[in-house]
């Protein structure tokens, strides 16, 4: 873990968090405790991951995907408000933040997949 440098602060002060997610001793961002290459990422989410692999059809399970997100917005309530950002890293097709569009000021989403990005856009 001690390789590891935070993306916030650029230290390298650990403490295990949850299973996989440790957390900066000095900022407190949470992270998971591995860092996959760019190639492991575009090969883990590659348009098979979506339509096959982890989901039988991404787009097709668009309802009850955006339940799930639905109840984790629930959840989330009390840490937004219609002034706040919504950034999400790993946004996949972008369901979870058209949910929060109306919600907060200004949304943006990140993705290491190209066919989910134009999706989401």
């Amino acid at each position: 873990m001690s390789n590891i440098k935070c993306d916030i602060c650029g230290q390298s002060s650990w403490s295990k968090k949850y299973n996989n997610l440790i957390e900066c001793n000095i900022c407190g961002l949470v992270r998971a405790a591995i860092s996959p290459s760019q190639t492991e990422l575009n090969k883990y989410y590659s348009q098979d991951y979506y339509f096959g692999e982890e989901y039988f059809d991404y787009i097709q399970d668009r309802k009850a995907i955006e339940r799930n997100f639905k109840k984790r917005i629930e959840v989330l309530n009390k840490y937004y408000n219609r002034k706040s950002n919504c950034i999400e890293l790993g946004c996949a097709y972008g369901y979870f933040l058209n949910l929060m569009s109306n919600r907060v000021a200004k949304i943006e989403g990140y993705d290491v997949s190209e066919d989910a990005i134009k999706y989401a856009s």
